[in-house]
């Protein structure tokens, strides 16, 4: 306590010193002024401060409160009313408040200090206190509770309240220190130790717990931990105060865990603007922050989107060593990562039954290789080649891509879209270098590693006749190796089967042939390109169907152009915008559609 007895001497003897001048004071009042505040020497004073529980009280006034005399002031007094109270009803008083802006600047000798001196002292207050937004702001008091107290007294492993746990990883020090590192979990050790903000997806409840406040320590930093399960409704404002305000305290980053749907409907509050109205909060004081939430509701907040996030998938307690994903998903080579689409199931795809049972296989296949691997020890029998590479072949436009998708979908995992037109060098060397940097980022993180036009890169093996052949076999030799080491899931897609070498057939786990529709599935896919808010006429999708022997993607090319069509005219979507589209769709082939080729409807060619 002679920390807070110090603080509380000094600022209470200045208040009787400029008190007394004014004349307004009684004696009796001066005396227990006197009693209290005349019982600590500056020398006292500065003897306290510069020891080491001095250093936190010089943090707050130095740091926090950026060294402004003004906020100092107000800080010593909200101390002094908590550890006496007389004081407080002294200050009431006389002047209606104790601890406020305008108290703050009498006690400076400023009696008419600028609006924005006052304002700036507020501001820097606002962090350690719960403030009101109504004005006038400098009369609004700050009162000092025990946890100031105890952050003042050293007495910081005593305080958990309202779910909130603060872990500490070092000795409090006004200057950073050298933290060594150690390995557990190393790469979210890291990513806290360098500040950023990052969110962890579990499919079990409460791992997050465990794994969040070690991997602090091990990065040597401060954590403020808060279970979601703990917020009420309307208490938000309060809650994220409390967590700013240690956060900025013990230079901590704050983890809100263990958000999932139940909790948010609960508090009435939309997810996403929950989060990102935290961030912003924590933001302004430059606070790193964590978020975890079950794996349902990341489907629908989508958390790795945001700038600046980490996302790190967790397998549970048992598995705490066992990180999935964890890189930033805007960071990749030669390539985008996608988001799972929630919109995209396999539904909308519209493909004969067997082949949607094959997709249906691959994603069973991910989902249970831990119990067939580890459970049920097949890991002893199949060392290598655990990874589940996929074959797409079919015509452009059949469903190849939005297959990729569907299963990014079903699996709940980013889909990494290699861009091969940047990944194929012309320099000896330089493919299989770019290679080594795909298939080591996937390798490190869950994704669905997507390769469109897959035979631009793993096409078949030639007769060596000149040098370059050579080099291209070996270029070849060295994918086969890669897809062969990778254990995840890897999807190549081709237009043509043929031109994949047979080495990369035999290594396919699973094989869709992709084919042209027929008429009853491109009536499907008609029915299907339009979405509910589109204004639809009378369409004979029958007729359209089996008119024009059209894939997927041309299907989907046509009613978008119909509907924009449409939309310049302000007109439902009818059979003559579809046959403009229809007739703009051929055209890009080089093909003149005449009025017979449409049919009964031959008659709107004319009357176009």
């Amino acid at each position: 306590m002679r920390l807070i007895k110090c603080i509380s001497g000094v600022i209470i003897a200045r208040a009787a010193v400029i008190f007394s001048d004014s004349g307004a004071v009684s004696q009796a009042e001066l005396d227990m002024l006197e009693q209290i505040g005349g019982s600590v020497s500056l020398a006292d004073y500065d003897e306290c401060i510069m020891q080491a529980l001095g250093e936190r009280y010089r943090y707050i006034t130095e740091i926090i409160l950026e060294g402004n005399e003004i906020a100092q002031n107000v800080f010593d007094m909200a101390v002094a009313q908590m550890a006496y109270p007389s004081f407080g009803g002294f200050m009431r008083k006389h002047t209606g408040k104790c601890a406020c802006v305008e108290n703050g600047c009498r006690l400076s000798g400023d009696n008419e200090p600028e609006i924005n001196i006052m304002l700036e002292a507020y501001r820097l207050l606002s962090v350690l206190f719960e403030t009101e937004d109504n004005p006038p702001f400098f009369k609004v008091e700050f009162f000092c509770d025990n946890r100031i107290l105890a952050f003042l007294e050293g007495r910081d492993k005593d305080f958990i309240a309202h779910g909130v746990q603060l872990h500490l990883s070092k000795e409090f020090v006004l200057e950073q220190g050298q933290y060594v590192e150690k390995s557990f979990q190393q790469q979210l050790a890291e990513t806290i130790r360098e500040g950023n903000d990052f969110g962890i997806v579990t499919k079990s409840e409460g791992a997050e717990t465990f794994i969040v406040p070690e991997c602090a320590a091990n990065a040597g930093k401060n954590m403020v931990f808060m279970q979601a399960g703990f917020l009420e409704k309307g208490a938000f404002d309060k809650v994220a105060a409390m967590l700013i305000r240690e956060a900025v305290l013990y230079r901590a980053g704050i983890f809100l865990a263990g958000l999932n749907a139940n909790i948010l409907k609960r508090l009435g509050i939309d997810g996403k603007s929950f989060i990102m109205d935290f961030r912003d909060r924590a933001q302004k004081y430059q606070i790193p922050i964590g978020i975890g939430m079950d794996y349902e509701l990341n489907q629908e907040i989508n958390l790795q989107k945001w700038h600046g996030i980490d996302l790190f998938f967790v397998n549970g307690r048992e598995d705490m060593g066992n990180i999935m994903f964890c890189r930033k998903l805007s960071d990749v080579p030669f390539g985008t990562l996608e988001e799972p689409d929630k919109n995209i199931t396999l539904d909308n795809l519209i493909i004969p039954p067997h082949q949607k049972e094959v997709l249906e296989r691959i994603c069973s296949h991910v989902r249970h290789e831990k119990k067939v691997y580890i459970d049920w020890g097949m890991d002893e029998k199949y060392r290598y080649g655990k990874g589940v590479p996929v074959l797409f072949a079919g015509p452009p436009g059949t469903g190849k891509t939005m297959a990729a998708y569907v299963i990014s979908n079903m699996l709940g995992i980013p889909l990494y879209k290699v861009d091969i037109s940047q990944v194929a060098d012309k320099y000896i060397g330089e493919t299989e270098k770019h290679l080594q940097k795909i298939f080591d980022c996937a390798e490190e993180n869950n994704v669905l590693l997507f390769f469109d036009e897959a035979d631009a890169l793993f096409g078949k093996r030639s007769e060596v006749k000149e040098s370059k052949d050579r080099y291209a076999n070996m270029e070849i030799s060295y994918i086969l190796q890669r897809i062969e080491q990778y254990d995840k899931i890897a999807i190549l897609a081709t237009n043509l089967r043929e031109n994949i070498d047979a080495a990369f057939i035999r290594r396919m786990k699973y094989i869709i042939d992709f084919q042209r529709p027929d008429k009853v599935m491109r009536e499907a896919i008609w029915r299907g390109s339009f979405s509910d808010g589109v204004p639809v006429g009378d369409i004979d999708f029958g007729f359209l169907a089996g008119q024009f022997e059209l894939t997927g993607g041309n299907i989907k090319n046509i009613v978008l152009t119909a509907s924009f069509l449409a939309a310049e005219k302000d007109e439902q979507v009818s059979m003559s915008h579809i046959f403009k589209a229809v007739e703009n769709e051929y055209y890009k082939y080089s093909k003149k559609l005449l009025p017979e080729d449409f049919g009964e409807y031959g008659y709107l060619f004319f009357a176009r």
